[in-house]
This record gives structure tokens, sequence and C-alpha cells, in this order.
């Protein structure tokens, strides 16, 4: 059973005092302890460690181990991309933020696929179809 996905607002990082927070329970430490006295759980880690678990959170919600598999510029590549994982049957999460109404939209690739760690070989074989020369017809 996966665990529940992280969310911010649970923790409070604007008390300058917490260096560490209890994963499970959310409650914050004045320094670093190897167990939780709230609620006994050793997910006890730094403001730093919590923070950057937030954002991959974010990236990739319901992800227990996400890595990020490609990025990309276009919708295009991302559905022939999306198609690919499909296929080979394997579950994604996407990050691509919000460009509508943008003064200066971001140049480059913005669209990012992540999958579970454990599925991470099998992502990058299942895209290799994707760089192979399509069958032309016509061709001798």
């Amino acid at each position: 059973m996966g665990r529940e996905p992280l969310r911010a607002e649970r923790f409070d990082l604007d008390d300058p005092e917490a260096v560490a927070f209890c994963v499970d329970c959310a409650a914050p430490f004045a320094r670093r302890v190897e167990r939780c006295v709230t609620c006994g759980s050793e997910d006890v880690v730094s403001r730093e460690t919590l923070i950057a678990r937030l954002e991959s959170e974010e990236q990739a919600p319901g992800m227990t181990d996400p890595v990020e598999l490609v990025r990309l510029s276009t919708e295009d590549e991302a559905d022939l991309v999306r198609g690919a994982l499909a296929e080979a049957g394997i579950a994604w999460a996407e990050f691509a933020p919000e460009t509508k109404g943008m003064l200066f939209p971001p140049v480059g690739p913005t669209i990012r696929l992540y999958v579970e760690r454990a599925d991470l070989e099998r992502a990058q074989e299942a895209l290799t179809v994707l760089d192979e020369p399509e069958f032309d017809e016509d061709s001798p």
C-alpha cells in the first residue's frame, strides 16, 4: 500500500525554528531527531529534504519514487511519448506549467514526464521505437 501523497499545507514551513519534520504526522522539530516523539515514525527529514520531496510530489502526484523520464517542447511530442508508455503499460505523471495568457511564455522544453524509478528502464526501451525511422511504403 502506498503512502498518501504529501501536501505542503500540512507542514509549517514558515516556522523558522523547525529544522526537521515528521513526514507522517507533520510535527516540526527544532533539532534533528531519529524518531518522531508525536507518532513514533522514523520518517523524520530535514527541512531541505522535505521541500525536495514536496516539489517531487507536486511534479509527479501519487508516485512513490518518481524519476524524470523526458522533457518535451510540444504537445505533439508529448502525445507520442504518452502513447508509447500507454502501449507498454507504464504509468506516468506529467508536469507542465500553465503558460496560457503569459506575456512571455517559456522557451524550450517545458513538459516533463515522470515514471516510477522501477519502470525507468522499461520506459526508456518503450521510447526507442520513437527513434526508429518510420516505414515508408514508397521506399524500395
